[in-house]
């Protein structure tokens, strides 16, 4: 871990923050069950470890609702909404590790590599201030892709940060990588090789907005407990959805298990066959997903928002779970929309204008839930 130089630019809310967290006589930290906000509440931890503010870390998917622990508490929700917070990071920018970096700078330890991490998770790029401090940190980079594994089949086919023709497929991959002379521990080369084909890939693939996407996946840092950082990224997003309790103890500092990839692994072939069987369909604005009750919706709306919907805003159903995603193009408020239809539904649903998920009694019927959503939006 590194310390961060405080001169770098913050704004005044991020100082204000990191003054309100630095005061509390305790905090509670409210990760949102993805990548982003495990590294999220992780960098905020470290940061009130090293000031000796005491905390409590926990994790909760949507659309569960936070409770208060007691009223003298600072309340902290990263990566998700919380009615009961005082503090929420993350829903603007989609990223909750941006401005959780900034305000671990403005402590004075901060991780650039668990914020490049959270970053990569969210799907999204390092700004100035976190380059600075990966170049800080002596973070360096390699050709060819993020993948928290040294193997390319494996790091490929179960990456949940790409989904095209091989994900999910040791077979179909390993014959995208067919024209590749690997070296028993793939060099420089080799790799470039790797970003080569999976580039091929996605464009025979037919997704224009996959190439975009693709870009956080090249040219990868090195470093943390992976073989990249965005695979780190990657492995916290998948665990944060297998054993939520195991993904925030390695964005704390606990050391890397086989288990972690195992769960990677299972969370990425659920994903990705989801992915391929859902019954679609298309909209005027809106593209929609129907799933399997197994499905796991939140990392398969983010997938198919950003590698298979020709539409701004994805609808993920599952008999009882629905997610969304809106692409950053896109003017709706989805968060509104959802809670408008799930609640018609007599649902649950929590989220923001840009990512939201509901929970719909039992019984009802998925066609229902598209119905009322599209006349909400």
């Amino acid at each position: 871990m590194s310390t961060a130089d405080r001169q770098q630019t913050n704004t005044p809310a991020t100082t204000s923050i990191a003054s309100q967290l630095r005061e509390a006589e305790f905090v509670h930290l409210v990760a949102g069950q993805t990548g982003d906000g495990v590294a999220a509440a992780g960098l905020l931890a470290h940061a009130l470890t090293a000031t000796g503010s005491p905390y409590q870390t926990s994790v909760e998917g949507l659309p569960t609702a936070v409770a208060r622990e007691t009223d003298a508490d600072l309340t902290v929700a990263v990566g998700r909404p919380a009615a009961t917070a005082d503090i929420t990071l993350g829903d603007e920018t989609m990223c909750a590790s941006k401005p959780a970096y900034r305000i671990a700078v403005e402590l004075g330890t901060a991780d650039p590599v668990l914020a490049l991490a959270g970053y990569r998770a969210a799907g999204t790029s390092p700004d100035e201030q976190l380059t600075e401090g990966l170049g800080s940190a002596g973070v360096t980079r390699r050709p060819g892709v993020a993948v928290p594994t040294a193997e390319p089949v494996d790091g490929l086919t179960h990456s949940t940060l790409v989904h095209g023709s091989f994900s999910g497929s040791e077979e179909t991959t390993n014959t995208v990588l067919a024209g590749i002379s690997m070296s028993a521990e793939p060099t420089e080369a080799d790799w470039q090789d790797v970003a080569t084909a999976l580039a091929l890939s996605l464009a025979r693939d037919g997704t224009p907005q996959g190439a975009t996407t693709v870009e956080n996946l090249l040219n990868p840092y090195i470093g943390g407990p992976f073989e990249t950082v965005g695979g780190y990224g990657d492995v916290l997003d998948a665990v944060a959805h297998e054993q939520p309790g195991r993904a925030l103890a390695l964005a704390l500092g606990s050391e890397p298990q086989e288990t972690d990839l195992d769960h990677w692994r299972a969370h990425a072939n659920r994903t990705h066959a989801a992915v391929k069987t859902a019954e679609t369909g298309r909209y005027n604005g809106l593209f929609v997903a129907q799933c399997e009750e197994s499905a796991p919706v939140d990392s398969v709306a983010r997938l198919v928002s950003q590698y298979r919907s020709p539409e701004p805003v994805t609808l993920v159903v599952s008999p009882t779970l629905t997610a969304t995603v809106r692409q950053p193009t896109s003017e709706v408020n989805v968060g509104n929309a959802l809670t408008t239809a799930v609640e018609s539904l007599g649902g649950t649903v929590a989220g923001t204008a840009a990512h939201a998920c509901g929970r719909l009694p039992a019984g009802t019927e998925q066609s229902e839930l598209i119905l009322a959503f599209k006349e909400a939006l």
